[in-house]
């Protein structure tokens, strides 16, 4: 790093010192931690979930749990459009009992609607369409409810952050990741849906919680409806990005299973959680480094700079290390949980690493343009980058089995990396 960038780190960590001395900083300080706490306890948990069952289930039954957690993934962001992100603005303008006693209600009939979503979709679109795999009512009914516990246990831990405390927050997730990848140890099941069962009923223990603020909604009914409704118009714009959203995150698992078979999709599953752990460092750059950015946009337009730049070197160097790391040690970890040749799998580890740069930068070019408030491009993007990467995968996925996904998700990765940077550089007219 060179000598301006140091300074310049050096100058932003007495700046974050000075932020924890100063009154009310200390303050703000644990609730950044307890919420780093909660996320990483929460990708820590699904990481240990995925390889756990790895070790135990068989490499078909590891690529149905693919199934399983990319809808469970897909249930929890459609929780986030469509109630938590709008929920974080409109909370503190809101009375906290009957706000929160709505909230509860409409998370609940969203993770309903994504359970049902979910069974129906693997049973009539997904399981048909790969050869091999017979759907068992038992299977179908386990992955139901294990999607219904993912996006509530999500809101939940949301509405903790917004209506109580980080802490809690971080107390929940502390509880339920561990103890849930404790029981799937101890249980080390052969079957994708033993391991939905038992992930499932863990999850959605604490949920039970929430039955105070469900008894409120129910009693206010008429009431709730209506907030709801009200609360679902103000989100559409964000509710109208899940198909992109959809597409470009989960469809490799499913053109995976169809064109490359169960085993592809439960290979890249297992080298996918990997990325998604490594990939909490660069998550952390983005979110709390940027702290105070639209301060500085607003008022030292030079330090805001300094400051976006200052991000973008570290995020570089953290990505670098982050890639030698995976390069070194990755093939041998794979290998000792999947029994595969760890080599086979050095491409796609290489591939979905490198696209987690290409994510790096579109979050620093969103950040930009959330502050210049010229986003459009962050919506019709995601789905420019989701026709590339279905398109790649489909194209390569016979030949090349789960690296075909690596190269797809690189491929839309770049394309939304370079749409957003492209935008953001360019100065004049909201767009």
């Amino acid at each position: 790093m060179s000598q301006t960038s140091g300074s310049n780190a050096l100058g932003l960590t007495r700046q974050l010192l000075r932020r924890i001395k100063a009154p009310g900083g200390a303050g703000a300080a644990g609730r950044v931690g307890a919420g780093m706490i909660d996320q990483v306890m929460a990708s820590a948990g699904n990481f240990l979930l995925i390889i756990i069952c790895a070790v135990s289930l068989p490499a078909a039954e590891q690529g149905q749990l693919a199934y399983a957690v990319a809808l469970s993934v897909a249930a929890r962001t459609l929780m986030r459009l469509s109630v938590t992100q709008t929920l974080f603005v409109e909370a503190p303008a809101q009375d906290r009992d009957t706000y929160s006693a709505t909230m509860a209600g409409l998370a609940l009939a969203v993770a309903l609607v994504c359970a049902a979503l979910a069974a129906g979709l693997i049973s009539f679109i997904f399981a048909p369409g790969v050869e091999g795999w017979t759907l068992k009512l038992g299977s179908v009914c386990a992955l139901s409810l294990f999607v219904f516990a993912s996006a509530l246990f999500d809101y939940q831990r949301a509405a903790a952050l917004a209506f109580s405390s980080a802490t809690q927050a971080a107390v929940l997730s502390s509880a339920v990741f561990p103890l849930r990848a404790l029981a799937l140890w101890l249980v080390a099941p052969s079957e994708h849906g033993a391991a939905l069962w038992v992930a499932a009923g863990v999850t959605l223990a604490p949920c039970v919680l929430m039955a105070p603020g469900l008894a409120r909604a129910a009693g206010r009914a008429r009431q709730t409806l209506t907030e709801s409704w009200a609360h679902l118009k103000h989100s559409r714009h964000l509710i109208a990005s899940m198909p992109g959203l959809f597409l470009r995150n989960q469809s490799p698992v499913f053109l995976l299973g169809a064109f490359a078979g169960l085993t592809a999709s439960g290979a890249y599953l297992t080298v996918r959680s990997v990325i998604n752990l490594g990939n909490v460092g660069l998550e952390f750059l983005s979110t709390f480094l940027a702290s105070g950015l639209g301060r500085l946009h607003a008022g030292d337009r030079a330090a805001y700079q300094r400051r976006m730049r200052l991000i973008a070197v570290l995020g570089a160097a953290a990505w670098f290390a982050g890639f030698i790391v995976l390069m070194i040690a990755g093939p041998w970890f794979l290998e000792r949980v999947t029994g595969a040749p760890g080599q086979d799998l050095r491409m796609l580890l290489a591939l979905l690493w490198g696209a987690m740069l290409f994510t790096f930068v579109e979050r620093l070019s969103s950040i930009h343009l959330r502050q210049e408030r010229r986003t459009a491009v962050l919506g019709w993007g995601q789905y420019v980058a989701a026709a590339v990467t279905v398109l790649v995968i489909t194209l390569l996925a016979a030949e090349l089995q789960a690296q075909a996904a690596g190269y797809g998700v690189l491929a839309g990765a770049l394309t939304i990396a370079t749409l957003s940077l492209a935008v953001a550089l360019r100065r004049g007219e909201r767009t």
